[in-house]
């Protein structure tokens, strides 16, 4: 069904939360209950669940939350031993740099010696609390005994754990006593957590000069040992590269918890900011003639050309489309879901076509899917942004240059309403457009997607060759390594934005150095060229 069909679906739903703001819950987007739920309480979903001590059994709000007004907002805290990166973080997920005179102070030790709070950027009922380290007398390697437990109390009691919304628990080693017992309050109170691990750069820097280990085995390394730990969804972070690991995939579980819970709050945060109604004018994303021919539109077969792979680079109606849809606090989820998206495809011998989406909402896995063209009507129960709908599903290309997917019936909970979408996928001007039509309300979304860059390589040396490529001036970390087999071959270069990178070919014990490999350009390997 593609990558938005992927996107909104759900049938899960979600228990009431344990601090109510009564913002209420809109029936438009209850899905997002069950996108929540899939990842809400992650990080301590198999943590023990015995009681805390008897000093934790019943503890007030602290003053400092009391006095900033917290029941009227949604409060994040940043929390974990001192060193860990929190100050850092919060900068990093603000975009604030030194200069900025909200910059959280970071350091090598505790800079956070009192709790402060920070807006999160265009969500200002939504805070960000930096938290003060645990105190440094109870870091002691987890499972060692004795430990100093009314420490780690005083702490949890001091900040005042549990009356937080969601709780980012920070780490930077080996897992403390601190973190495992931080961990153990949150899931008896049944406060929504995420443990993320810090620093992984350095884990990645250290490990490669000591043991020659890749970036992909020291992060599951430390997965299986956090793991072990009765940590079973960490997220592993370069604090200072919000882009990086699971970073993103960090920012949008929190975001699909807030927004679950208080569904009202960012729609209304969204409609003060943009000074504008939630509600979109339809007139904006009026498009029809949807079937016509574009101009500069190229054949079908141009989707899968080359290596068939696109990556996002705007949306020019699609979220004004989505809003029609499902409301301004969808599409706001919506975007920050499928920013940085993948899609390939590829045709098979019998005819069918493989289309693949890979975003946030996929963790950044492929979500493969079949489209068949000589499908000619199918009934299906599917999900329609966020909807149950029951209908018939039609493939087919049109005019020899869209590759159609067509769906027609009606929504479960509205049977006298028909509903009639479409969805064109179509190369223009050598840019990939996926155009998605409501035909009853003939209005449309569209997202444009640019080729992937690629080597076009050339192998006439009769056997396999390995390539490397580095993108900074050293030759240490490559960002990619490929195998060529003899032959003409394209292969796709390490990033969306890469236009030439530098490269070392291996023909066996000889190397060929090439200081600038193009993009988009013809390289032939010869072996006398190798040395």
């Amino acid at each position: 069904m593609g990558a938005v069909a992927a996107l909104l679906t759900g049938h899960w739903s979600r228990p009431s939360p344990h601090r109510s703001h009564g913002f209420g819950e809109p029936h438009e987007l209850s899905f997002l209950k069950g996108l929540a739920q899939a990842f809400s309480n992650s990080s301590c979903a198999s943590l023990p669940t015995s009681s805390p001590s008897k000093k934790l059994r019943s503890y007030p709000v602290p003053d400092f939350l009391q006095k900033s007004g917290y029941e009227s907002t949604v409060n994040i805290a940043v929390t974990g031993n001192s060193g860990v990166g929190k100050s850092l973080f919060i900068n990093t997920v603000r975009g604030v740099r030194h200069a900025d005179p909200t910059w959280a102070p970071v350091g090598v030790g505790d800079t956070t010696r009192d709790p402060v709070w920070y807006d999160l950027p265009k969500e200002p009922r939504v805070r960000l609390w930096d938290l003060a380290g645990a105190l440094a007398s109870s870091e002691a390697p987890a499972r060692r005994e004795p430990w100093d437990r009314s420490s780690i109390d005083s702490y949890i009691r001091t900040v005042g754990l549990r009356y937080f919304d969601v709780v980012l628990l920070l780490s930077s080693g080996r897992l403390t006593e601190t973190e495992i017992e931080v961990s153990r309050e949150l899931k008896f109170r049944e406060v929504p957590f995420f443990f993320v691990r810090t620093k992984l750069d350095w884990d990645i820097e250290n490990s490669h000069e000591d043991y020659g280990m890749t970036e992909e085995e020291v992060m599951q390394d430390i997965r299986e040992d956090l793991i072990a730990n009765d940590m079973p969804e960490p997220y592993l972070l370069n604090a200072r590269s919000i882009e990086e690991f699971d970073f993103p995939r960090l920012i949008r579980d929190v975001l699909l918890v807030v927004a679950a819970r208080w569904p009202n709050l960012l729609e209304q945060s969204l409609a003060d900011l943009a000074g504008e109604s939630a509600e979109p004018d339809p007139t904006q994303t009026h498009c029809s003639k949807q079937m016509a021919r574009n101009d500069g539109q190229e054949g079908v077969e141009s989707l899968a050309r080359y290596n068939g792979r696109w990556y996002w680079v705007e949306d020019p109606s699609f979220m004004d489309f989505l809003r029609a849809q499902s409301g301004a606090a969808v599409a706001r989820v919506a975007q920050m879901l499928c920013s940085r998206e993948e899609q390939t495809f590829r045709i098979h011998e019998d005819g069918r076509w493989e289309h693949a989406v890979t975003n946030a909402a996929t963790s950044y896995q492929p979500a493969v899917f079949m489209v068949n063209p000589i499908n000619q009507g199918s009934e299906i129960e599917n999900d329609f942004f966020g909807r149950a709908f029951v209908g018939t599903a039609t493939e087919y290309i049109h005019d020899g240059s869209k590759l159609v997917s067509e769906w027609s019936g009606h929504m479960k909970d509205s049977r006298s309403v028909p509903v009639h979408f479409r969805m064109f996928r179509e190369v223009v001007r050598d840019r990939y457009w996926l155009t998605w039509q409501d035909v009853i309300k003939d209005i449309s979304g569209r997202r444009v997607f640019a080729r992937w860059p690629l080597y076009v390589l050339a192998n006439e040396t009769g056997e396999t060759v390995v390539l490397s490529t580095y993108s900074g001036w050293a030759l240490v970390y490559p960002s990619m390594t490929r195998e060529v087999p003899p032959g003409r071959h394209s292969v796709d270069a390490s990033g969306s934005g890469v236009r030439a990178e530098r490269a070392v070919f291996k023909l066996g014990s000889r190397v060929l150095k090439v200081p600038e490999l193009r993009a988009w350009e013809t390289f032939v390997l010869r072996a006398e060229d190798f040395a």
